[in-house]
């Protein structure tokens, strides 16, 4: 038997920590945080037969830690298994390179990453294995971050047990590499990982969660984490609102700011050996987005007969068109090389990036293993990622270690209204873990698929109802499907059931003399409370569709306010009237005929004349008789200017001056314009018309 040194074995760990380091850890720390962010850990023992006495374990530590802060894990303590689990042991005695008494381990730190450093410990173990059974290797690193919300202990205990017999050359589970996953909060939020691989030897593992405090061996837990499920056959971890009980939401866990949490998981094969795993997640709110793999290769690309070489292509795009992207692949291997990362030409918008894989592995290779692939971007603040998981079978078979995916949506049905957004969850899964989903037939125009989490989002201006059945493949290629409901129906205008006012008469007045105003609208009767400018002021006239004031002579220019209380509702009119100084002498005659006129009651979203609209323009029409200029200005709602408002504000004043060039004397020149003032209500929807004589 070949005899893997501890140095090749580390640095083949450190090559797959460093490359997942950059796709998930590459971020700022909080101002409360310590130095610790995790650590993963290999053991593998080698002997050749029936010589357990001499044999050697190799026992690879990686940890991440800020910056001049490297956290070392500086012993591990080895105990012999006596009973039934690994809580009856004693400490083994004669082991040369494990307490901290002993040799110190080889040690390195990697201080290329701009933010992290990352310390790698890699021990060679012997001289206490001279019983054959069960071997638990065991080690606590100290200053976990601060401010964890699940868990109070500032120290992290990492486990691994083998069996040494003298017969076996053996491994505990290990897992894809990794130890803090960026989630992006959202109030649907939707998150879905796998935590690890399969067991040396292609066994199967079985996955369980660690909610011990306690200090002994497998303690340093923490609490699960509100609105989670651990998939034990797949390790399968998901956050959905679908897990969570009693008072929890997900806005109350992971909203309201950066948040932190510990999540440690067990993974036991079938012989009893185990590993565990302590991964921090860190969710806050960001505008980044996550990439999303464009172009991926069939699982048949990634067996491949030993002694031959194949390639198997990624590709992916990022929403953010300034993120660049990389990849980065676990488990290492020396004959996989990862090509350089490319952008596609013609060049696409956002722009697309490739890799190429190679795998050439030797005559006489033996081993299949999930292969996963991330491609994440350069954000550094909050890195987002993407994973898929594939099957790699180079002379020799992986196992079938659950059932085929089981995948249901809940609700399996939904409905929506043309032009809303629709947002469907990720579907629940059972089973083996899904590695892609595909849906079919095609979704209404508008409507997107995630094909890596199984959710829908966007919207759609497509009137129908639709059955489509979902499938998800995990990664040996089995299937599950379920079907989903979606009915897009056309969005419905509610009626407005309080007053509306439509005009204003005059709107321009001068200062100097006592002013008649007309209010035109609708659900106007019963009117009370009339306050204009501050000033409480008498309704003259009051019918449902009118209400009439005398505003008293003005002497302050400016823009005046106006309310006034109905049964149906209160209006409150901002920029009502507009107070002048009294006309130049050549204008006094015209200045007692209104020359603003004011068009309102457009549908919502809408720049078509409806018949309220007409009818008013009609009756403008005849109020302004001959003149020189008309201007029509179009109104639409805030607080915010937004492009597609403006928009509609512009084409309401055209689609008005247009109507009013029909209905005047030819010659009359004609203006649009468009604003928006920064109010809501629908006596915002309207177009302002001034004439000049």
């Amino acid at each position: 038997m070949s005899k893997i040194t501890p140095a090749k074995k580390a640095l083949a760990f450190l090559a797959a920590i460093l490359s997942m380091s950059a796709l998930s850890l590459f971020q700022a720390a909080p101002a409360q945080a310590s130095h610790l962010r995790g650590s993963l850990v290999t053991v593998e023992y080698h002997a050749p037969d029936a010589q357990h006495p001499t044999a050697e374990v190799h026992v690879v530590a990686t940890t991440l830690a800020a910056k001049s802060l490297a956290a070392h894990m500086s012993t591990v303590s080895v105990y012999q298994v006596t009973g039934t689990g690994a809580s009856t042991s004693v400490q083994a005695s004669g082991c040369i390179g494990a307490g901290s008494a002993l040799p110190s381990p080889a040690s390195w730190v990697d201080n290329s990453n701009p933010l992290f450093d990352v310390a790698t410990d890699a021990f060679t173990i012997t001289g206490c294995f001279s019983n054959p059974g069960d071997y638990v290797f065991s080690s606590t690193t100290s200053a976990r971050i601060n401010g964890v919300v699940n868990t109070t202990n500032s120290t992290i205990q990492f486990e691994s047990m083998v069996h040494i017999d003298g017969t076996h050359d053996a491994a505990a589970p290990t897992y894809n590499a990794g130890y803090m996953y960026n989630i992006a909060f959202e109030s649907n939020l939707s998150y879905s990982t796998n935590l690890g691989g399969l067991g040396e030897g292609n066994t199967p593992v079985v996955y369980s969660l660690v909610t011990s405090s306690a200090s002994a061996l497998g303690g340093y837990g923490a609490a699960q984490v509100p609105c989670s499920d651990l998939n034990t056959a797949t390790g399968q971890y998901r956050i959905n609102s679908s897990f969570c009980t009693g008072s929890d939401t997900i806005t109350s866990a992971f909203g309201n700011g950066e948040k932190y949490y510990a999540l440690k998981v067990k993974a036991q094969d079938s012989t009893g050996q185990y590993s565990t795993r302590d991964v921090l997640l860190h969710f806050n709110t960001t505008a980044n987005q996550s990439p999303a793999f464009t172009a991926v290769p069939s699982n048949g690309a990634f067996t491949v007969a030993p002694g031959s070489t194949s390639t198997a292509q990624f590709c992916a795009q990022d929403p953010d068109v300034n993120d660049t992207l990389d990849f980065t692949f676990s488990p290492t291997r020396s004959w996989i090389t990862k090509g350089a990362v490319t952008t596609v030409s013609p060049a696409t918008t956002p722009d697309t990036y490739c890799v190429t894989f190679t795998f050439a592995p030797p005559t006489g290779t033996t081993e299949a293993f999930n292969f996963e692939v991330s491609v994440y971007d350069n954000f550094n603040a909050f890195v987002r990622s993407a994973s898929n998981i594939y099957s790699f079978q180079a002379g020799a078979t992986l196992p079938s270690n659950n059932a085929s995916p089981v995948i249901s949506y809940n609700p399996s049905s939904y409905t929506v209204e043309t032009g809303l957004p629709l947002v469907v969850g990720a579907p629940s899964s059972t089973g083996s873990a899904v590695v892609s989903f595909a849906i079919s037939p095609a979704l209404p125009a508008g409507l997107i698929f995630n094909t890596t989490t199984g959710a829908i989002t966007g919207s759609s201006t497509v009137i129908g109802n639709g059955t489509y059945t979902v499938v998800g493949t995990d990664a040996q290629a089995a299937t599950g499907t379920t079907q989903l409901s979606i009915s897009v129906a056309a969005h419905v205008v509610p009626e407005p059931v309080g007053p509306v006012v439509y005009t204003i008469t005059p709107r321009i007045i001068y200062t100097g003399n006592d002013q008649d105003v007309t209010i035109t609208g609708d659900r106007l009767g019963d009117a009370s409370g009339l306050v204009v400018r501050g000033v409480a002021t008498p309704i003259k006239g009051n019918t449902t569709t009118e209400l009439s004031f005398t505003l008293p002579k003005q002497d302050t220019v400016g823009e005046i306010n106006l309310s006034f209380r109905t049964p149906k509702g209160n209006i409150t009119w901002e920029n009502a009237l507009i107070i002048r100084a009294t006309a130049p002498v050549e204008y006094q005659a015209s200045a007692t005929s209104a020359r603003h006129f004011v068009a309102l009651g457009f549908d919502a979203g809408s720049s078509v004349l409806n018949a309220t609209v007409t009818k008013q323009l009609k009756a403008i029409a005849k109020k302004i008789g001959i003149t020189q200029t008309v201007t029509c200005t179009g109104i639409t709602q805030g607080p915010t200017v937004l492009a597609r408002d403006a928009k509609l504000s512009k084409d309401r004043a055209t689609a008005a001056c247009g109507r009013l060039k029909t209905l005047l004397p030819k010659g009359i020149a004609y203006a649009s314009k468009n604003s928006q003032e920064l109010e809501i209500g629908s006596h915002i929807r309207r177009v302002e018309i001034d004439v000049t004589d």
